[in-house]
């Protein structure tokens, strides 16, 4: 389900599943109201739109985001308490040093001292690296930084492929959650394809930030 996209937008539909274990598992069974919860057990891939930060100290920071993402990412840590893995369970990944900090100051806001050491890094540092969970924060709010976030991109036998987007949504083994402004990204044709792909599957999340990280949202 997460390479989906990428074999259809990057690969020509050229990819096979080998299969491996983790791509056998059955949905998660869960007793749960919050929205965080239900959408992690019922979508292996799912886009969560988020308001442009009003104000912000630099534009390689997204406040808002970062509480998504923080919110997201304690979840994750509940529903995989009892085998969490700093190395294997869940990682996070932003275009921006700066945003990294924010992303990971929102995280200790929960108190759970394991997920200070959970990676939070570039698309470009996680290369050749797998986690269970990715959560995957496109940060901007300007127009212009879209010519940042898509630098790596070329043209191979007439597609457009954009190596940034394709590394970063395959780096999750169970479930991505991709965590950005649908206004903004709707700008560039590959991540537009996204979004309506996500939205096809059921997995496009649209609540005020408050109520997402209070999972105060239906599926």
């Amino acid at each position: 389900d997460i390479a989906d996209f990428p074999n259809h937008a990057f690969y020509g539909d050229k990819l096979d599943v080998v299969p491996l274990g983790h791509q056998l598992l059955s949905q998660l069974q869960v007793n749960s109201d919050n929205g965080i919860v239900k959408m992690l057990a019922t979508h292996r891939i799912a886009f969560v739109a988020a308001e442009r930060p009003r104000l912000s100290p630099s534009v390689k920071t997204n406040a808002i985001e970062a509480r998504m993402i923080a919110a997201t990412v304690f979840q994750i840590y509940k529903l995989t308490e009892h085998s969490f893995s700093i190395e294997a369970t869940v990682g996070v990944i932003v275009p921006y040093r700066n945003q990294i900090s924010t992303v990971r100051n929102a995280i200790d806001q929960y108190g759970i001292s394991v997920l200070h050491d959970i990676t939070i890094d570039t698309v470009e540092r996680y290369q050749g690296s797998q986690r269970d969970y990715i959560v995957y924060g496109f940060t901007v709010h300007q127009p212009y930084q879209l010519n940042f976030l898509t630098n790596n991109v070329f043209e191979e036998n007439g597609v457009i492929i954009d190596r940034k987007l394709n590394v970063a949504m395959t780096r999750a083994r169970l479930n991505l959650i991709m965590v950005g402004n649908p206004a903004l990204l709707s700008m560039n044709h590959t991540f537009s394809q996204l979004m309506e792909y996500v939205r096809g599957k059921g997995g496009y999340i649209d609540v005020k930030p408050n109520d997402y990280c209070l999972g105060r949202f239906q599926i």
